[in-house]
């Protein structure tokens, strides 16, 4: 009898020691999906194949929407101006189309694709004045 319960409390004591974490389970649910893209990016700017500018574009969280980014300084828009926003789909980014700037002058639209923690390609179409432009960019992780 002693052997018995000497042979289930160990079976029961490896149960409890391979079970997985469930404080690790915890962190990893609580881990929100759009921290692999906020941060500072070096963004190099691309129309019609010819390189344009660089410029940093800082993405940060939507605080109103789990599934949005917000795109500052995206397309090389002005800081004082409203920024466009991306829908995160995996790893697919998606910018809808929308009219940014607080005139709504400016239409943009496109998408982006993560490539690694340290890079993301981009391309996008902006309409100004019923002229329309399509650019390609390859953002750079800053830190």
């Amino acid at each position: 009898m002693k052997s018995r319960l000497t042979n289930l409390l160990l079976i029961f004591t490896a149960f409890i020691l391979l079970s997985p974490d469930c404080e690790h389970n915890r962190e990893t649910a609580d881990k929100d999906p759009r921290d692999f893209i906020t941060g500072e990016w070096n963004c190099h700017e691309y129309l019609d194949g010819k390189f344009q500018m660089t410029y940093i574009v800082t993405i940060i969280k939507d605080v109103t929407d789990e599934s949005h980014i917000i795109l500052q300084n995206f397309a090389f828009i002005d800081d004082e101006e409203r920024p466009p926003y991306a829908v995160l789909e995996g790893g697919s980014l998606v910018v809808p189309t929308q009219q940014v700037c607080y005139d709504q002058s400016i239409t943009v639209y496109g998408t982006g694709q993560y490539i690694s923690k340290n890079e993301t390609h981009w391309e996008y179409t902006m309409e100004v004045g019923g002229d329309s432009f399509t650019y390609t960019a390859v953002f750079e992780r800053i830190h």
